[in-house]
Order: structure tokens, then sequence, then C-alpha cells
């Protein structure tokens, strides 16, 4: 049984968690909106220069207030999955854990309020997420990416993204279809 005591503690907890994450999301807004700012200044030179035409498409507001992107990278079957499962205190939806090769995707593990696994197309043409950028991949790199959706409190300020074996021999090199 829960004593009174108990049970302020655990209300105080929430009121500070609550209050920390007001906290943190005013000090990201201001942070975000600096960026922003400084990119409104440089996109004309982007535009002037034909940047697009030789390196990438000019930045959206999506990507500009995307939380940091963790790439986790390393030799297939090193424990790159079981790494961001232990740090997110979970499985995330659609990752495949084994000794032989289990992936050749690419998966950002974003937070999501219900576990719930978006395909790569999806991705890339959803407004609110950061990936319009992958589509100058193509088709062949979309279709082998995803955004496993978790509720994971630290996923709400950082999104790993887990990847394919580095480095690994010719069978799966043969066996993608991206370089």
């Amino acid at each position: 049984p829960r004593t009174t005591k108990t049970m302020a503690h655990g209300l105080l907890s929430s009121d500070s968690r609550r209050q920390n994450d007001k906290e943190r999301q005013k000090r990201r807004r201001v942070v975000l909106r600096g960026l922003q700012e400084c990119y409104k200044a440089l996109r004309p030179l982007e535009e002037q220069t034909n940047f697009a035409s030789f390196f990438t498409a000019p930045m959206t507001d999506e990507e500009l207030a995307a939380k940091p992107h963790i790439l986790v990278v390393g030799q297939y079957s090193t424990g790159k999955t079981t790494f961001i499962n232990q740090l997110v205190g979970a499985d995330y939806e659609g990752c495949h854990i084994g000794p032989e090769p289990t992936s050749d995707r690419f998966i950002a593990v974003c937070h999501g309020e219900e576990r719930r696994l978006l395909q790569g197309n999806n991705a890339s043409v959803n407004p609110n997420l950061p990936y319009q950028g992958l589509v100058t991949f193509g088709q062949n790199f979309l279709s082998k990416f995803s955004a496993a959706y978790t509720p994971s409190d630290v996923l709400r300020d950082v999104t790993f993204v887990d990847t394919p074996g580095v480095l690994s021999g010719e069978k799966q090199r043969r066996m993608r279809s991206y370089d």
C-alpha cells in the first residue's frame, strides 16, 4: 500500500518532470528560432549560387526543427540494435536481432505515443518529419528505410538511426539494392 507521503512524492516528481519538460521545450524553441533566422539570412545566397543543383535542396522548417539524430554504425551482428533497445528501454517496432546479418535496413527510432512502423516512402513525404531529403537517394533506398515510433522518454530529445552492418562480406553487399 502506498502512503500519503509516497503518493505526494510521486506527484511532486511528475510536477517537476512536467516543469523540466516545459523549460526544455522553451529553450528548444529559442534555439530553433535562432537557427531559422540564420538560415533565412543564408538562403538567398544558396539560391543565388544555385547550391541545390550540385549539393542538396534548401532545408525545410521540419529539418531545421528536427531533434538530433544519432547514427549507430558498425559491422553486422555487433550489437547495434541491442544497444539502441537498451538505451530506449524496449525493443522498437521492426527490430531484428540474430547472429547473422538480420537487416539491410535503416530504421529511425523516433518518439511516439504508440508503437508503429512507418515505411520510407511514407516517412519521406510526411511534412511533419525531417526525411523529405531522402527522396534524392531513390526508391531503392526508401524501400530500405523506415521510422519506428516508440514510447520512450529518451526519444523525446533524440532519434537513433539503426543501420545495416558496414564492412560486410560480398554476400551481404550483393543482397542490398542500394549503394
